[in-house]
């Protein structure tokens, strides 16, 4: 009797229930796809990052050794230096 009655209810719910089942695989399979894709974008970012930290390292470094040529001829140009008595 229940059948009689409510046979097309329960045919569009279990087709209802199917439709949510693809949908929540579908929306699993997008997390994962934007999980990974987040992942692989935060190691590129903090490869950048390690790269831009490596250079400006050796950017100082070039500052710093060029500076001290400077002050060495700068010294030397000046000649030498009177003691005080």
């Amino acid at each position: 009797m229940r059948r009689i009655f409510l046979g097309p209810e329960i045919e569009h719910l279990e087709r209802m229930a199917s439709a949510a089942a693809q949908l929540a695989a579908y929306e699993a399979r997008q997390a994962e796809r934007t999980r990974r894709a987040f992942g692989d974008q935060r190691r590129d970012a903090r490869r950048q990052l390690v790269a831009v930290g490596v250079g400006a390292a050796v950017l100082i470094v070039l500052l710093l050794v060029t500076a001290q040529d400077v002050a060495r001829a700068a010294l030397e140009q000046r000649g030498p230096r009177s003691e005080p008595r």
